[in-house]
């Protein structure tokens, strides 16, 4: 079939369309499957074509997944047409430097339409072959037409090319804003200009070659005089009428003076004086310096330090630091386009710091500017003091209000999600769900508790390991507990949930999941506040690539195992990779090294600090998930919400068992008098 398509910048087109065909997604798209509806693609995706329908496509992603997307779901909305394309034909408008290993750009319709800038973004970032193929006939049609009539000339081979290089060579001129300000400045000076020259003696104008014949001057003499004296008339006019208006507002004069017409004419002369004076050239006119105040040139200069600090830290913010106290997001080295994997937070109190978080390298920075403001006043102090802690109280109760509103969603869904036994992730990591859930998408769901059981926050993960935190949301002593801890039994602490799942399954101890090497310090913290006479271990994640880089970067996994464990007392252990290695934790180890050498290697480490790791225990069947304390409150919640539900589903549940005990009765057969 023949659909009427376009891409997502609106050019439309005719897509002939056939089983078999690999076609190409403008937007995030959902299908139903014959269990249930999914994400099939986004932006870019390509799939293949299996069956066309009346109501729409069946089609299969990259990933193997089939699922019938109806013709609506890809509709266009402004113009009812279908977004989609071949998947490896895009328009010269739609695509955006695709990598490719052999890529073709083909203008069918000549290159007269096309120029720098669409032809830059039309390249492949090719790694072998890109090829240019331009239509002959239309090449030779544009340049017949630039031709003088009669021409008969033949056009060469080097003729055509020559004017697809022109074609593709141009850059269009666009105006700038100075070109704005340039026009803008030349009608004010000319608008000055003309007003100054109407009070210009007639030597001046003679000496500036303005004045023409004697006729000439002599009716500009009198259109001057008469343009002078009426341009007088007004000026004294309203400058009278201003000074009469001012002088009453201040109480200083009922009426007019008598030497109210010198000031008049002073002004009338200061008002020439000035026209004349805002006609001169730049370079003349003195230049006054802008001064700040020391409190502003102050606030200048630590914010300039601030931002110093973030590009020392790697993040890359797009302007200056807003340093207002609250939290901002901001791109960081080597992140891909979208991501912002860095945070800030600066204050411009009286003392002025900062926070610095780089996400990618796990690097925290609390930042103090090396100067204070100038001595304030005391009222002037205090005043500045009763703000930072207004404000302060103010972000507090926000942030509270906000993470119990996400935990409550927190625990919404996760009372929905349903308990979790295989899943790509876990599969590729070789590890178990030791309780975890999964969400309606698919996504693995790993609780985030505190020190108490209560469920603040969920981490979701894909199947291609991509991890998310719900947003606005507590992570900051925040955990995920795996096993149940015997009484005197050490506690390990890592980061990621596959590294503490291998962790558990090799040493038999609970393991705790921190989710990130910036949170182990308090979560070790919470831990040891809780427990006090519990051993630790923090089990560090080594980060062995980050020194070797061009621009050498910490150990981030090491040092913050170092700081958590020093902060408790407790031993660190951690992996030992080779340089060619690429691994960083216990997870990537016992992938190279095997279950049995990674038990013995943590064995070693540990024995010096008298902890003996329990025997293997063999693998037990699949058990439900853990019912903890907050699935408790959450169940009783749910019956205080909606209490009528309990006798109902208790009665059926009732009736249930006595049908089955009658049905097991009349099944067995009674015995023969």
């Amino acid at each position: 079939m023949t659909l009427h398509a376009t891409d997502q910048n609106g050019a439309e087109y005719k897509l002939p369309l056939a089983v078999g065909d690999r076609v190409r997604l403008f937007a995030r798209t959902y299908a139903g499957t014959p269990r249930r509806g999914v994400v099939i693609g986004h932006n870019g995706s390509v799939l293949e074509v299996e069956r066309i329908a009346t109501e729409g496509l069946a089609l299969r992603n990259a990933k193997g997944t089939s699922g019938f997307v109806k013709w609506d779901t890809l509709r266009d909305p402004a113009n009812q047409r279908i977004r989609l394309t071949y998947g490896d034909v895009v328009t010269i408008d739609a695509i955006q430097s695709a990598t490719s290993t052999e890529h073709l750009n083909v203008l069918p319709n000549g290159s007269e339409a096309v120029q720098s800038f669409k032809n830059y973004v039309a390249q492949s970032r090719s790694r072998e072959t890109t090829w240019l193929v331009v239509a002959d006939g239309r090449e030779r049609g544009e340049i017949m037409g630039k031709r003088a009539l009669g021409n008969v000339d033949p056009i060469s081979e080097d003729d055509v090319w020559r004017n697809v290089i022109d074609n593709l060579s141009r850059q269009p001129e666009k105006e700038l804003a100075t070109d704005l300000l340039r026009r803008s400045n030349e009608v004010h000076t000319g608008t000055v200009r003309s007003l100054a020259t109407a009070f210009q003696p007639r030597q001046q104008r003679e000496a500036e070659g303005r004045e023409g014949t004697t006729l000439h001057r002599r009716f500009s003499e009198s259109r001057d005089e008469q343009h002078v004296s009426r341009a007088a008339e007004n000026l004294s006019e309203t400058v009278r009428q201003r000074a009469v208006a001012f002088r009453k507002i201040a109480g200083l004069l009922t009426g007019p003076t008598d030497n109210e017409t010198p000031n008049v004419a002073r002004a009338g002369h200061k008002s020439v004086r000035t026209a004349r004076r805002s006609v001169r050239a730049a370079a003349e006119r003195p230049k006054r310096e802008r001064r700040l105040s020391p409190m502003a040139q102050a606030k200048a200069e630590v914010q300039a330090e601030f931002a110093d600090a973030l590009y020392r830290a790697g993040l890359r913010p797009r302007s200056a630091p807003i340093m207002d106290g609250k939290k901002h997001r901001v791109p960081v080295e080597g992140d891909r386009r979208g991501r912002l994997s860095g945070t800030y937070i600066g204050h411009l109190d009286e003392f002025p710091a900062g926070y610095i978080h780089n996400f990618k390298t796990g690097e925290e920075i609390r930042w103090k500017a090396r100067r204070e403001y100038p001595a304030l006043a005391p009222t002037e102090r205090e005043r500045m003091r009763a703000r930072v802690a207004a404000e302060h109280t103010a972000r507090e109760s926000a942030r509270h209000r906000r993470e119990t509103a996400v935990s409550r969603i927190a625990l919404a869904v996760w009372n929905r999600a349903r308990p979790v036994h295989t899943h790509p992730y876990l599969t590729r990591k070789g590890v178990t769900a030791h309780g975890l859930r999964q969400d309606r998408k698919g996504d693995l769901l790993v609780p985030m508790r505190d020190a108490d059981g209560r469920l603040w926050g969920l981490q979701s993960i894909d199947a291609e390991g991509r991890k998310l935190f719900m947003r606005g949301g507590r992570k900051l002593g925040l955990h995920a507990l795996l096993g149940a801890p015997e009484p005197g039994e050490p506690l390990v602490i890592a980061e990621g949930y596959a590294t503490a799942a291998t962790l558990r399954e090799i040493t038999g101890l609970a393991v705790i999941a921190a989710f990130d090497s910036g949170n182990l310090l308090d979560v070790a913290r919470a831990v040891r506040e809780r427990d006090p006479a519990r051993r630790i271990v923090i089990a560090a994640d080594n980060d062995h690539h980050l020194p070797r880089l061009a621009v050498p970067l910490p150990n981030v996994g090491m040092e913050k195992a170092a700081t958590a464990a020093e902060a408790v007392g407790a031993p660190v252990l951690a992996p030992r990779f080779t340089p060619a290695d690429k691994g960083t934790d216990w997870n990537d180890y016992a992938a190279q090294h095997g279950l049995e050498a990674t038990r013995a290697i943590a064995q070693t480490v540990l024995g010096p600090h008298g902890i003996e790791l329990p025997p293997p225990r063999a693998a037990a069947p699949m058990q439900p998930a853990t019912v903890t304390q907050a699935d408790r409150d959450a169940a009783r919640q749910h019956l205080q919400v909606n209490p009528r539900t309990v006798p109902r589903q208790a009665a059926t549940q009732s009736a249930a068992r006595d049908a089955a005990r009658q049905a097991a009765r009349s099944r067995t057969p009674r015995p023969t008098p």
